[in-house]
């Protein structure tokens, strides 16, 4: 290491912690990000001994290294990102947990590493899962306990020692990577001969009933390991490695995670389990003991995550009802020798309201007779040569094909045959399962869902017990298909009540139309066209588009896309109007090119503009039932978008129509927008395209620009009205002249025949509902919708600019609460512009 690493600050606290055993372990770290000072180290935890393995001002050092990347930080709330670190440089390997938290009012990103040699990094690998599930767990209870003003250190050294000393116990104690089979079980001259038949029988039965995991207890730990080595047989390598025998002396701890543990009892013949921990392991456990050759289990992997989840939930809840240490409930004890079923009643004061469990280890009720049959066989093998080894690995082989071949068949033949949905209907969620995966919103809907007997209560927890909506859709989208003939058409229903119509649409246009039966649920939706082919042809009830983007957290509480129908103009009113307005006529009424960027390289700093999909779409179904044919494009680079419109500018139909539209949505700042390459495109040189001179076809013909693209970083965070709780009726954009910040090189054109609407004020940001989409294009759709009929275009985006004044973020806990947004116009027109749908050039 370097001698010139900078020293430790003087507030760092440090606790040396002493091992009984070696320590693959150098360090660990709390580090939290300084506004003024950048990164910096609270705490540190080492190993005690004789020789330093590294100096303070090293780890220090080492610890800044893993928060340095986070100022730009930015996750889900509540999300907790592992970091791993290989910096050969310096010869460590650094896990850290990244995670946002509120300490005395200041919120502030904060780390909490484990530093070891890259040396130690085979060690290491296997045990990963196991390290960062616990930190995890423990962040998770150390955030509320720093929301409430409390420190976070002793709790995070309550579970930072434990880790240390089970790397250390699987540093001396874990199961070889080569199992010699004469240390099992299996060597014996005769099944029996080290333990009852039966009991061998239960045990290797319940082992891989309960995912692998169990836990060997007993007196010696000579029979303990050798039934420990004997399990182990059946793991993969990587298992193996995450596996312990215990110790002769004294008993290591239970560890939650470790696939497989040999612990000893203790003077009086007793030997207890934490409950919590137990309840923690990422799969159900077997508890065998030697001694009295018992064998039980706990529920099965499914029932074991879904009441994990009830009891995480219920522990978390109370932790934030505690207002210190002794009101929270200590760790509950299992005792091995009997059924176990908590008492939570001391509990339920501080919040675990309505969590039962019952029976924790349960007796072994089924016992495999494919493991019966390999005993009966493998004990007539001659011991002492490799056959036994061999015969093994093929049990484990048919085992495994076995497995698959049962899953295959209640997929193929049970969930998805007669009993399960249509195969159409699966066609259609597969194909539309990205699309889903990131727009359905499930909370309400998996309540209609259970009230139509499609799901239940349990897997509704078990959806919700994924981390992210992202994954709980997936976890929701891979359950429904095995749900029953009718699960499709109760979806589609729940999809409807939610107000998700567009994504029935989108399920139902993949569907062909020549399936047998209702497979298109004629009966309850009627097949529609994505668009109509000319306004004449607006049904009553329009269809929402396929939507492409994700539904993620909304900044209001909107509900989902909305694309309202436009109301055509009378005869009467175009015959009064028409005089004194641009002529607008032609059929079609002009070209429309809209340019969407959702999708940037991740090169650049700009992110995915969730919610810009559906902009896109309700711009795209507004202009087309205004009368123009829109052409579409996605994802450009700067210079490809530059390519585009001036390509669309010298398009020779502009000589035969009487207006243009350009909608640019994108990220942006004044001046320009950005294509998905991160390089800008200035709005000046788009003007000049259109200008009179480069575009002499649209001479003398109105040019609608819309921009939906930010104008500069700050959030508008509104004033409070002085005058009461009525709003202002001002325009509400006077405070934005007082800095504006013209750039020449920017400006917009002098140029005749133009109006461009911009979502927000110059310097300020757009807002956009990752639902609904952007809160501009959101209003222009409306207004334009409802008023074209009889209102000029420059009157209609004084009503969006009304629109905007009036909305408000909703995001609580985030700096976009209450947040306002508002958009401003620029004309260069000479005459009204009227719309005028539905008129054509008979009239």
């Amino acid at each position: 290491m370097s001698a010139l690493c900078p020293p430790p600050s003087p507030a760092v606290a440090k606790t040396e912690i002493a091992l009984s055993g070696e320590s693959p372990l150098l360090a660990a770290t709390f580090a939290y990000w300084d506004n003024i000072l950048g990164p910096r180290v609270r705490h540190i935890w080492a190993p005690k001994t004789d020789q330093q393995l590294l100096s303070d001002g090293e780890i220090t050092f080492l610890a800044n290294h893993t928060l340095n990347g986070e100022i730009l930080r930015n996750a889900e709330s509540g999300a907790i990102d592992v970091k791993f670190f290989v910096l050969s440089e310096k010869g460590v390997i650094i896990v850290s947990l990244i995670f946002d938290g509120n300490w005395n009012g200041d919120r502030s990103t904060y780390g909490l590493s484990i530093i070891l040699p890259q040396s130690e990094l085979g060690f290491y690998l296997p045990l990963h899962r196991v390290c960062v599930d616990r930190l995890t767990h423990i962040i998770r209870k150390g955030r509320i306990w720093m929301h409430k003003g409390q420190s976070i250190i002793p709790m995070l050294t309550g579970e930072v020692i434990p880790v240390m000393e089970l790397l250390s116990s699987m540093k001396s104690h874990s199961v070889p990577e080569e199992i010699d089979i004469s240390d099992t079980v299996l060597s014996d001259d005769d099944i029996g001969d080290s333990c009852h038949e039966g009991f061998l029988l239960k045990a290797i039965s319940s082992h891989l009933q309960t995912c692998g995991c169990s836990v060997v207890i007993g007196s010696s730990a000579e029979k303990v390991n050798k039934i420990v080595r004997t399990l182990c047989l059946f793991l993969t390598s990587a298992e193996q490695k995450c596996s312990r025998l215990c110790r002769n002396e004294t008993s290591f701890k239970y560890e939650s995670g470790l696939f497989v543990q040999g612990l000893l009892k203790d003077g009086t013949g007793s030997f207890t389990l934490p409950f919590r921990q137990v309840m923690y392991a990422p799969y159900p456990t077997t508890h065998i003991d030697v001694d009295i050759n018992t064998v039980k289990q706990m529920p099965p992997c499914h029932e074991h995550i879904y009441n994990q989840r009830r009891y995480m939930r219920s522990e978390l809840t109370a932790f934030w009802r505690a207002t210190s240490d002794e009101e929270m409930a200590q760790d509950t004890i299992i005792h091995t020798d009997e059924s176990f079923t908590p008492d939570l009643s001391h509990i339920r004061t501080v919040g675990l309201l309505g969590f039962r469990m019952l029976n924790v280890f349960q007796d072994v009720l089924h016992q495999d007779t494919l493991v019966k049959a390999f005993l009966d066989q493998v004990f007539h093998l001659k011991p002492g040569l490799s056959l036994r080894r061999v015969f093994l690995a093929q049990f484990l082989l048919i085992l495994h094909r076995k497995a698959l071949t049962l899953i295959k068949y209640i997929e193929d033949d049970t969930m998805l045959g007669a009993c399960g949905m249509q195969k159409c209907h699966q066609e259609a969620l597969k194909k539309n399962r990205v699309s889903l995966a990131k727009q359905l919103v499930l909370k309400e809907l998996m309540e209609h869902l259970i009230e139509k007997d499609v799901i239940t209560e349990a897997m509704m927890e078990m959806i919700q017990g994924k981390s992210g909506s992202f994954s709980q859709n997936i976890e929701f989208l891979n359950l429904l298909p095995k749900r029953g003939p009718k699960a499709f058409s109760a979806f589609c229903e729940a999809l409807q009540e939610t107000k998700q119509q567009h994504l029935v649409e989108m399920l139902l246009s993949t569907i062909p139309s020549h399936s047998n039966g209702n497979a298109r649920l004629n009966s309850g939706y009627e097949e529609k066209l994505p668009f109509p082919l000319s306004e004449s042809e607006i049904s009553q009830k329009r269809p929402r588009w396929q939507l492409a983007e994700p539904v993620e957290h909304s900044l209001d509480d909107g509900d989902g896309p909305h694309y309202p129908q436009v109301k055509l103009c009378t005869p009467e009113f175009y015959h009064e109007h028409e005089h004194m307005a641009y002529r607008m006529k032609s059929h079609p009424r002009g070209l429309a090119l809209i340019l969407s960027n959702v999708h940037f390289s991740s090169e650049t700093d700009l992110e995915f503009r969730s919610g810009g999909n559906v902009d896109q779409t309700a711009l795209e179904m507004l202009f087309r039932h205004l009368g123009y044919q829109v052409m579409v494009r996605h994802d450009q680079t700067a210079q490809e978008m530059h390519k585009e419109l001036e390509n669309f500018s010298k398009l020779p139909v502009h000589r035969d129509v009487d207006s243009c539209i350009v909608s640019l949505l994108s990220h942006g700042i004044e001046g320009g927008v950005y294509g998905v390459d991160g390089k800008l495109l200035q709005l000046q040189e788009i003007f000049r395209l259109f200008d009179n001179a480069n575009c002499p076809r649209l001479q003398n013909k109105p040019k609608m620009f819309f921009i939906q693209a930010c104008r500069g970083d700050e959030t508008d965070r509104g004033v409070d009205q002085i005058d009461g709780n009525e709003r202002a009726d001002s325009p509400g954009c006077e405070e934005s002249d007082a800095n504006k910040k013209e750039n020449p090189k920017l400006r917009l054109p002098t140029c005749s025949d133009m109006i461009c609407g911009y979502a927000c004020l110059r310097g300020t940001a757009a807002m956009r509902n990752t639902k609904r989409g952007s809160w501009y294009i959101e209003a222009l759709t409306s207004v334009f919708a409802e008023d074209s009929r009889n209102t000029h275009v420059a009157d209609m985006l004084v009503k969006v600019n009304g629109m905007i004044k009036h909305r408000e973020g909703h995001a609580p806990g985030t700096e976009f609460h209450r947040c306002k947004e508002m958009s401003e116009y620029c004309s260069t027109l000479c005459q009204d512009l009227y719309l005028f749908p539905g008129i054509n050039s008979v009239i």
